[in-house]
């Protein structure tokens, strides 16, 4: 379980952080994703890492240089 564990972790940290070209490592060539709503699906993994790259971009954005470095997630296209 503690390897499940960590797996997930970093398949977490590698498309949170911007690095959705490392999932590759964790992803079966056969892999499917289903999108929200059943409106379209991704086949194959580099298919589905770049689905991740297409939803990371519109998800995430640099933070201020204040608030320290690296991407962080934001809530697109939703009320406050």
């Amino acid at each position: 379980m503690k390897e499940i564990r960590q797996v997930l972790e970093k398949i977490n940290r590698a498309w949170l952080n911007g690095r959705p070209e490392e999932l590759a490592e964790y992803f079966h060539p056969d892999m499917v994703i289903v999108h929200p709503g059943f409106g379209g699906r991704a086949e194959g993994s580099q298919t589905c890492v770049q689905s991740y790259k297409d939803f990371t971009r519109q998800v995430l954005r640099p933070r201020d240089k204040d608030r320290g470095s690296g991407p962080q997630l934001v809530r697109a296209n939703r009320p406050n």
